[in-house]
């Protein structure tokens, strides 16, 4: 949605410290963490199709969806990851069950 609360922000960090990423990788989106959101240049380090996974997991974990601005922004990172939609909805309720595993 282009803003990162300090709840998202936590989270993102968390889910990015446990992904298969180099440290090239994870620097880059932690710069991002401090610019605008921009789910095409993110979408640019999957790598391949388990990545590209990992990078929605991480951004659903991170982000609510509860306003339009956010359910836009999954929905943009998701046509940049190349994600078909049945994927795209097991890995939403992966989110889910992990978000309320947290709770």
């Amino acid at each position: 949605d282009g803003h990162i609360d300090g709840e998202e922000h936590t989270r993102i960090q968390a889910h990015i410290q446990s992904l298969d990423l180099s440290a090239d990788e994870k620097a880059f989106l932690f710069d991002q963490l401090s610019a605008p959101s921009d789910p095409i240049t993110i979408a640019r380090l999957a790598n391949d199709d388990a990545q590209a996974a990992e990078i929605y997991v991480a951004s659903a974990l991170a982000v609510d969806a509860d306003t339009p601005e956010e359910k836009r922004y999954l929905d943009r990172l998701s046509d940049a990851l190349r994600l078909p939609d049945g994927l795209r909805a097991q890995l939403d309720t992966q989110a889910t069950g992990l978000v309320n595993m947290v709770a």
